[in-house]
Order: C-alpha cells, then structure tokens, then sequence
C-alpha cells in the first residue's frame, strides 16, 4: 500500500478476546504506536465495531482511549517545543497557567467531533494578562472546528490569537513533526 499515494488503512480493532476491554485498548494502542512512523505515506483510520460483547472500538469513548495511548499530540506539542527551546507542557499536567507567556502553542483534537474537555477547561481558565498571543495546532480530521471553537473562546476574552494554525492529520503525525518545528519558529 506504500507505494501508492493517497492510500487509507481502515482498521478495525478488534475482539480483547476474553482478556478485557483495558488490556485490549492498551495492546491495540501499542501496536499502532509501533507500526505509525516519520515515513507513512498510508493514512490509517479507526473504524467503530458493532458491540458484541468482546468488541473494542464499540463506543467513542473507547476510541478515544486508543487515539488518547498513541503518541499524536503530545508529538507535535514536542516537536514545536524543540523547534523554539523550550519544553512543552500538557494541560493535564499544568491544567492552569501559572505564569504569563509571550506566546503560547495551545492544541490537541477532537474525539466525535467534541473538542476534549481538559482543552475547552483550559482555554476558559486564560487571562488577558497571562498570554500575549496563543498560536493553535490540532491533530484532528475535523481541525477546522477545534481551532474555530478554540479561537472563540479566548479572541472573547481579549487574547490574540494567530490566523495561521498548525495540523497534523491524527495518525500521520510523525511525517509532521519537522514541519512541526519550523511552525514553532514561524511564530514564536
């Protein structure tokens, strides 16, 4: 499938055959996180399965506990912290700012087309003081509606945000991360 352009991978789950819904999530996880790398020209989709039972993949929820376990944003998120000097920082860590930035990188991606709820949280919990001007990235098929969503938010609460954003398709990541930092260059 490499070798020709444009291709789509759609990729079911899967049964956790008896072993549990957690451990199937985590296998499935790490197996993409094995066979997604810098040079994938193929675009690989998850697709939702029909609940029997054993199935992974039967709810969003599911999904996006596979999508949560491969390393998308948090690559991106790294890569244009690399490209600029510094460290990147999850919100999940850091679910407030705690000091004021001249720039700085927000993003992630939607899960069923819903911005991820620790995103939403911390773009609400901003101050006009605190940041100069936010710069957005996204690693989602539908980016457009994170960074509209995103943008929203905070040009409401008075901060500049940048016109030009940075996306990365969600499992195309690591084809994206030398573009990734050269973004983080562009707008620092």
């Amino acid at each position: 499938m490499e070798l020709f352009p444009g291709n789509l991978y759609n990729f079911h789950p899967g049964s956790h055959t008896g072993q549990g819904t957690e451990t199937g999530i985590q296998q499935i996880s790490e197996a993409l996180n094995d066979v997604l790398h810098p040079d994938l020209h193929t675009t690989v989709l998850l697709e939702t399965m029909a609940g029997k039972g054993s199935e992974i993949g039967s709810s969003f929820e599911e999904l996006r506990e596979i999508i949560d376990r491969v390393d998308c944003k948090e690559k991106i998120a790294e890569a244009i912290a690399e490209g600029i000097g510094v460290t990147a920082i999850s919100i999940t860590e850091e679910p407030v700012l705690s000091d004021t930035v001249d720039v700085l990188f927000l993003g992630g991606a939607p899960y069923a087309n819903i911005m991820a709820p620790e995103l939403r949280k911390f773009a609400e919990n901003l101050k006009a003081d605190q940041v100069k001007k936010v710069v957005l990235f996204t690693t989602s098929n539908w980016s457009h509606r994170t960074v509209k969503a995103l943008k929203k938010i905070l040009e409401e609460k008075g901060i500049p945000v940048s016109q030009e954003y940075f996306y990365a398709q969600m499992l195309k990541v690591n084809s994206r991360t030398e573009a990734a930092k050269e973004f983080g260059k562009m707008n620092i």
